[in-house]
């Protein structure tokens, strides 16, 4: 016979007990959890909050992988904007589609599975954007970021931004932003100015190029060590700015700035024609060389010239020497011819070493009357069809000395982007 089992009593009280309980539910976190995303277009801007008010840290390639932490809305109410972590660039914010096109394409989870973390409030915007980029061209095929808000020079009224040996810093941290061979490009509008004259000043080493309402207006785009450029342009109302720079090596600077013009200021007039025994010629020039950098007294030499054989209107360089007549430093030369014009906008370019002005009749698109070699660029609007009489000024201090000038139609609305001035 079997003898029945005895359970000490209180052991059979703690079964019971345990029995009675509710079972816990205690399940493990899965990688079913975890919600991903990879974005379905090509340069999605990775946002610093929900919505287009917000500067971005980085322009993502298609495929780009990110996990998604939150979702939130914009000012305008759109709720598709999901925070996401992106494998290599860090924290941010995408939209999911854009005006009916999908821009992000869910690869684990679904968008239900996202908890809501409502709207950011965007900080007010600072008058200048900024967007850097890791090379000396502006190309968003390597490292490169924007900055609107969080970056304390883009809330001053004008630029002024001095590296050093250093450069930028990269906001999220993940990747250090090269401190020579990088590019960067400054935005923002001037709101209401007054009509008047307005002198756009720079002070930069490497090389800018500075847009004012979409025409290229001042193209120093090279290496060189610290330097200033300006010129005065007539200005009204709203003003959209474009700042482009490039550093190679060695100390990084940029310094803008728009300021108005004294109300008397008065464009350079050519200086007195000089007597001459030479007529304008047609399609060519009459020179007159002077010692000294001012047309004083009588030339030392005069001739006339063609054309420029490389295509352009007016070519000349002398090296460390001169034209005949004259010195080989401190001279002065003045160019005159006439040439056919289309009806329409005309862009000029200069390169020179030292000074350079430009007149066509009575109109001065450039006034580069300074030191040291650059490009400068200028404009004229609706230029009348037929010949017109275009005069240059030009002056060598010390070292090399050269110039060279061109001009080409433009069409109705001046150059068509960045970068894309027609020249000659």
């Amino acid at each position: 016979m079997v003898q029945p089992v005895r359970i000490p009593t209180l052991l059979l009280l703690l079964i019971l007990l345990c029995a009675a309980l509710p079972a816990a539910t205690h399940a493990a976190p899965t990688t079913q959890s975890l919600v991903r995303v990879e974005t379905t277009a090509t340069l999605l801007r990775l946002r610093q909050g929900p919505g287009q008010d917000f500067g971005y840290t980085f322009e993502l390639p298609y495929g780009t992988g990110c996990q998604v932490t939150g979702r939130g809305s914009d000012s305008r109410g759109e709720t598709d904007w999901f925070n996401v972590y992106c494998d290599k660039q860090g924290v941010g914010w995408l939209k999911e589609s854009s005006e009916g096109v999908r821009l992000l394409r869910f690869t684990q989870g679904s968008r239900d599975a996202v908890p809501w973390i409502g709207g950011v409030q965007p900080t007010a915007p600072a008058p200048w954007r900024a967007e850097f980029f890791s090379n000396r061209d502006l190309r968003t095929d390597s490292l490169a970021f924007g900055l609107a808000t969080n970056w304390e020079p883009l809330a001053r009224e004008q630029l002024n931004v001095n590296w050093g040996y250093n450069g930028p810093v990269n906001p999220l941290g993940n990747m250090p932003f090269p401190v020579d061979d990088f590019s960067a490009r400054f935005t923002r509008t001037f709101s209401n100015l007054a009509p008047g004259n307005y002198r756009i000043s720079a002070r930069v080493d490497d090389g800018v190029r500075i847009f004012v309402n979409n025409r290229l207006e001042i193209d120093d785009w090279r290496l060189g060590s610290v330097r200033p450029i300006d010129k005065i342009l007539p200005l009204a109302g709203d003003t959209y700015v474009v700042v482009e720079y490039f550093e190679q090596v060695g100390e990084a600077i940029l310094e803008f700035s728009l300021t108005p013009v004294s109300t008397n200021y008065v464009p350079p007039a050519p200086s007195s024609p000089p007597a001459s025994n030479l007529p304008i010629p047609t399609d060519g020039w009459r020179v007159q060389y002077f010692n000294g950098t001012s047309p004083v007294g009588t030339s030392a030499y005069e001739t006339t010239i063609a054309n420029a054989w490389d295509g352009s209107k007016l070519s000349e360089s002398w090296g460390p020497g001169g034209p005949p007549g004259v010195a080989s430093d401190y001279f002065f030369v003045r160019y005159e011819g006439k040439f056919w014009f289309e009806a329409g906008d005309y862009g000029f370019t200069t390169q020179s070493d030292d000074g350079v002005r430009v007149w066509v009749n009575d109109l001065n698109p450039i006034n580069k009357w300074w030191d040291g070699w650059s490009t400068e660029t200028g404009n004229i609007q609706r230029i009348g069809p037929g010949y017109h009489t275009v005069r240059i000024e030009y002056y060598e201090k010390t070292g090399d000395a050269s110039i060279k000038v061109w001009w080409a139609p433009q069409g109705p609305f001046g150059c068509a982007s960045a970068g894309q001035c027609p020249k000659g």
